[in-house]
Formats: structure tokens, sequence, C-alpha cells
């Protein structure tokens, strides 16, 4: 015999967050384990700097170009984003706010930057998606269980987003 949330979580491969009960935090069940927080970040560095080497060129080259294009404006946008245990952190992304920014954002490169978050230990590659410190508050007062999405870091592409691209913010905690 299972319960509604164990069937869902079984079913779905989400936890559901109209079923989650406070024990399951209490007793460990979904807090994330130091061991694996610590392979996470291993890993995480290690793919980043396989993955940043080759693409260095290439940051360094979209970068001369915003500066050529738009020299009037900074070449990245930083955001000060609730990280890992709601510590704020200050996220990287290259300036879409340009004709090539837009072009740099419709190819999906505007996030590069964030290669050096996770170099820095605020970022991960999975985990969830970084949320600006305003509405991860604002979302923390209407969502219960939402700030215990900070308790592992924020990653480059979140689980939901593997999963289902155009997830709300329940959706997203859910997964």
């Amino acid at each position: 015999i299972e319960s509604v949330a164990e069937f869902y979580e079984s079913a779905l491969e989400r936890v559901s967050a109209r079923h989650l009960r406070p024990a399951r935090f209490l007793f460990g069940e979904l807090t994330p384990k130091r061991q694996n927080l610590a392979i996470q970040a291993v890993y995480s560095n290690l793919v980043v700097l396989i993955v940043l080497i080759p693409a260095l060129p290439l940051l360094l080259l979209l970068m001369i170009a915003l500066k050529v294009t738009a020299p009037s404006q900074p070449v990245f946008q930083r955001w000060r984003c609730a990280g890992f245990n709601n510590i704020p952190f200050t996220l990287l992304r290259f300036n879409s706010r340009s004709w090539l920014g837009r072009l740099i954002r419709k190819l999906r490169l505007e996030g590069l930057p964030q290669l050096v978050n996770v170099i820095r230990g605020e970022m991960s590659l999975v985990g969830p998606r970084p949320k600006r410190v305003e509405f991860a508050t604002e979302l923390a007062r209407h969502i219960p269980y939402y700030a215990e999405r900070l308790t592992v870091r924020p990653g480059l592409t979140g689980w939901a987003q593997i999963h289902f691209p155009e997830a709300d913010a329940l959706l997203e905690l859910e997964y």
C-alpha cells in the first residue's frame, strides 16, 4: 500500500508539493547528503574546466564583439541571486540589450559566463535554476517549502528544465 505522495513520486518522478510533510525534512529523507554535495562540486568543476578550455576563445570573442558593437553598455549583466543556503551571489550573463546581445541570446550563449560562477563554487551543472533574491523571497512567501530548494547549489540547468522546459514555479519546485 502506497500513500498518494509515494504514488505521485514513483509515477511522475517528482515530489508532490501538495502532499509534502515537514517530517520528510526532519528525518533527512529529502535533505541532501554532504557527500553527494561534495561529489557534485567536484564533477561540476571538472566538467566546467574541460568545457571552459575550448570555450575560452569564444568567450573572449563575444566579450570583445559586445564591447565593440555597444561601447556604452556593460558586457555583462549582473544579477543578485539566492544561492546555496540562501547566501546571495552575483550571477553573470552576457548583456543582451544590443543587436548582438539579442543574437547571442537567440543562440542560447548568454549564460556562458555562468561557467565562472561554477568555478567559484556558487553554482553547479544541474540544480534548481537561480532566482533573483527578490523573486526567491516572494516565491518563498507564497509556495510552501520553496526555500528548501536552496539546500543545494543552483545549477546552469535545472532538473525541471531537463524534464519539462516550460515549468511554472510550483512544478519546478516539485522537480
